[in-house]
């Protein structure tokens, strides 16, 4: 059974845990061999990319930081939310909560559990960086990315910012830090089509919510995130809509009757909040464009901007440059409150990265009751698939199982007759970018064309959205553009005098990408979502992920070359009459592009159909419905927040359950059993999740502690 997901990838004071009789202590753990290869090893590298990404990342991380490493701003002066590695360490407590990643998903249950007066702990891989502190050339981005790949296991540092992967069948590009794939992503928020639900596989719990919780989860994401739509478009237009626009009308002639053009609603405060609900100062968006290389400005609503700061607001921990390897129980109890018996805990056994951490590489274990999984779908499937290896933890075959890529696709429209103006600003020191653009650019998507047919089948669905060039990769994109037009680029303009022009704009970029008169500023990406095969596999080759997917090029209802008709169709639209391009590394390699990477652990109505049921409990067997339990009523529950099929993005994330020791669970089964809705984002299902613990006294403390919602809501 597949799994889509819709769009829409903390901390500080610890709270004292009465009733705690045991601590754990930080013990070494037996030797995890990490995917790594000496450089004499990787000689072989198939591929000249491979090759420069090799050679330009070790070169990146072999010199000291440049003086503007991250950005041409000062350091931020934004208060830090992360505390000192070392505070873990020394004096670890069993923690009520402990959460892996601080993505959407992540971030929702810090903030949720962390004001149902939980004692919280978040762990980031990644580091932590503030507006001001992202890379903005392209020489900084090097240094601040890693790819890995079956040839290559580990290019640059494990908690760099930007994180590639190059797979069989498959090429990824997600971000790395606190705040996950909101920090890199486009923050596009878009509500599925309600006919995706209908689909049979869907457990009829889920099915039976949608007109529900799922829309209650909806406000409530939407109420945190505040998407908005570019609000100046009648008064300061932007070409880009403009294009897409024309292109919408094009289409409805030629084949698509459908297709509708409209503002992108986008997570981005385009008033200055002093301070945001959540009491962090947000400056207003400067149309900059560079959202998807990491906001300097402030105005992107990443969840390091709300549902983080309201974390630690509440009391979490968080802890970045901390790499979860596997989970297992743990051999540590503690004393009940209310009981005689002893209460079972979760042990998660991590390691400290980063080449500026004290300690690298140091091996230690955290003890928690309650443990989400929130680490993305890459990093999720590879803890549990480490943890069935290594931490003794029994679970379905399809775990790992049912990857995809969200339907993605990107196909370059180089150099149009029309502006586009879709070229982020970068280190623009002087204003001339800003100047060449006409201070016209806007967020880094703009603009949704959408081509959901109601009277077509649902699959058959796509959203096309205006994908701007971050400001660090502009340059190398010109390159690579233009060159691929050169060699494989089909022109969809045959007016000799024109092509003659179109030349000239080519010239001029390759000496400016940012050239007023120049071919990159005519130029769009055209990034769609939809439906594919999801029949790709997460396995673990010598303990490091690796994707195999056969399928990726051909199966599905949306394969490359329906995608390729679209894009080409645009691009011969009368105002943009572009040359279509296939998507360069897609060409290279074989492989579909995602920034949207799903799948791993589905849910099912049992473990031969998916990984977890349709409350998120972890199935503890191949065969059957049954689930982790450690006695009568303490289920091992994972928790997923996905829909079998999407047009957008989301962070895939998993929760282990045990109840704390303030649950009187038989009392509160009938409620927690009634967890089975979606939501179109990790958001909103975190939110009603967290809202149905709370409801159900979960989360209630036997010593006057007040659920969420008791505390003020949002």
């Amino acid at each position: 059974m597949g799994a889509h997901f819709c769009k829409c990838c903390c901390c500080n004071d610890v709270l004292v845990s009465s009733g705690t009789k045991e601590l754990p202590v930080v013990t070494p753990l037996p030797a995890v061999t990490l995917a790594t290869k000496k450089k004499s090893e990787r000689t072989d590298l198939p591929h000249n990319l491979l090759r420069s990404i090799e050679k330009i990342t070790s070169r990146a991380h072999s010199k000291p930081p440049t003086k503007d490493s991250s950005s041409s701003k000062p350091r931020s002066t934004y208060a830090r939310l992360s505390k000192p590695i070392t505070t873990l360490l020394e004096n670890p407590p069993v923690y009520d909560v402990l959460v892996i990643g601080s993505g959407y998903g992540g971030g929702v249950i810090g903030s949720r559990t962390s004001r149902a007066g939980q004692k919280v702990c978040i762990l980031e891989r990644g580091q932590e960086r503030w507006p001001g502190e992202y890379p903005n050339t392209f020489g900084t981005l090097m240094e601040n990315a890693q790819v890995r790949s079956a040839v290559a296991p580990q290019l640059g540092s494990r908690d760099a910012f930007f994180d590639f992967r190059l797979e069989d069948g498959v090429y990824i590009w997600i971000g790395c830090g606190l705040g996950g794939g909101s920090l890199v992503n486009s923050g596009v928020s878009i509500a599925p089509d309600p006919r995706v639900f209908d689909d049979p596989r869907w457990p009829k719990e889920i099915q039976a919510d949608k007109e529900t919780k799922l829309k209650d989860g909806f406000d409530r994401a939407e109420a945190v995130l505040r998407p908005a739509q570019y609000p100046h478009q009648e008064t300061k237009p932007l070409p880009r809509v403009e294009r897409f626009q024309e292109a919408a009308a094009h289409l409805r002639k030629n084949g698509y009757p459908a297709a509708k053009a409209e503002l992108a609603h986008v997570n981005v405060s385009f008033d200055a909040m002093s301070p945001n609900p959540q009491n962090v100062e947000q400056p207003a968006c400067t149309n900059c464009g560079d959202c998807n290389t990491g906001c300097n400005v402030g105005a992107k609503n990443t969840v390091l901007m709300n549902y983080l700061p309201d974390a630690s607001q509440h009391g979490a921990d968080i802890f970045t440059q901390v790499e979860v390897l596997y989970v297992s129980k743990s051999e540590k109890k503690i004393s009940r409150e209310d009981e005689k018996d002893e209460e079972p805990l979760w042990d998660v056994h991590c390691i400290l990265v980063g080449a500026d951490n004290p300690k690298p590489n140091l091996a230690f274990t955290v003890t928690t009751k309650l443990l989400v999984l929130a680490a993305g779908t890459l990093g999720s499937t590879e803890i549990l698939l480490r943890s069935r290896d290594q931490g003794n933890l029994s679970m379905s075959s399809k775990i790992g199982a049912s990857f995809g890529a969200d339907g993605d696709f990107f196909r370059p429209s180089f150099n149009g007759e029309s502006k586009t103006n879709t070229l982020g600003y970068g280190d623009d020191k002087d204003g001339a970018r800003r100047a060449a653009e006409d201070d016209s650019v806007g967020p880094c998507i703009t603009s949704v064309l959408d081509l959901r047919d109601p009277t077509a089948p649902v699959d058959q669905g796509i959203i096309l959205e205006d994908i701007g060039i971050g400001g660090a990769l502009c340059e190398a994109t010109n390159k690579i553009f233009s060159t691929l037009a050169d060699v494989a680029g089909q022109p969809t303009e045959m007016d000799p005098k024109k092509l003659e022009e179109a030349k000239v704009r080519e010239e001029n970029s390759s000496k400016n990408p940012w050239a007023s008169d120049g071919a990159l500023v005519t130029s769009v990406m055209w990034g769609g979502m939809s439906f594919d095969d999801q029949q790709g596999s997460m396995v673990l080759d010598d303990d490091a992920l690796r994707i195999k997917w056969a399928t990726a090029a051909t199966g599905g209802p949306n394969p490359p070359a329906r995608s390729d008709a679209l894009a080409k169709a645009c691009c011969e639209t009368p105002t943009i009459k572009s040359v279509f391009c296939t998507d360069p590394l897609e060409s290279m390699f074989g492989s579909r592009g995602s920034i949207h990477p799903l799948g791993g652990c589905c849910l099912g109505d049992s473990a031969e159909t998916g990984g977890c049921n349709h409350k998120g409990q972890l199935f503890s067997s191949g065969v059957g419905s049954d689930v982790h339990t450690v006695r009568e009523e303490h289920h091992f529950y994972t928790f997923f927040s996905f829909s079998y099929y999407n047009y957008c993005t989301i962070i895939f994330f998993l929760l282990f359950f045990l109840p704390s020791s303030n649950m009187s669970f038989k009392k509160k089964k009938k409620e927690l059993v009634r967890l089975r809705w979606i939501s179109h984002t990790d958001v909103a299902r975190c939110q009603s999740f967290v809202d149905n613990l709370s409801r159900g006294g979960a989360l209630r403390g036997v010593h006057g502690r007040r659920s969420w919602l008791e505390n003020g809501g949002e």
